[in-house]
């Protein structure tokens, strides 16, 4: 059981945040906020972002995740 236990992915913690797909609550040029899996986020961006904008987690750096614009 302990070996199963090993193998299964992270589905909690730093890893599991990394690739996740959030949206935009608000027009944003640097930071703002994004729901992302059910939460809401402090999140940073390079490019100018709008309310409703599919985002991804491209980073983490304390409590605020760095974004990119989701295609």
């Amino acid at each position: 059981m302990l070996l199963r236990a090993r193998r299964r992915p992270v589905v909690s913690g730093r890893e599991h945040m990394i690739g996740a797909s959030g949206e935009a609550l608000e027009d944003f040029d640097g930071e703002g906020w994004a729901r992302v899996r059910g939460e809401t986020w402090r999140v940073r961006s390079h490019a100018p972002v709008r309310r409703g904008q599919r985002l991804r987690v491209a980073a983490i750096d304390g409590l605020v995740l760095t974004v990119e614009i989701d295609p």
